[in-house]
């Protein structure tokens, strides 16, 4: 939900059609599956590095 991702601080690093500190929300989605949201969830809860490349992204 873009409301949700504007108001967590989210777009800051990511945008929906294009590349900004992190991945674009289509290139994630093209990358991921319906069965991978729970993968994504907890990625995002304690934050990651690597998979999109050196930029860490922070625990949110």
């Amino acid at each position: 939900d873009e409301a949700l991702a504007k108001a967590k601080g989210c777009m800051a690093c990511h945008a929906i059609d294009k590349k900004l500190v992190g991945p674009s929300y289509k290139d994630v989605a093209k990358k991921y599956t319906e069965a991978d949201v729970p993968k994504l969830v907890e990625k995002v809860k304690k934050g990651g590095a690597g998979v999109w490349g050196p930029v860490p992204m922070p625990p949110h």
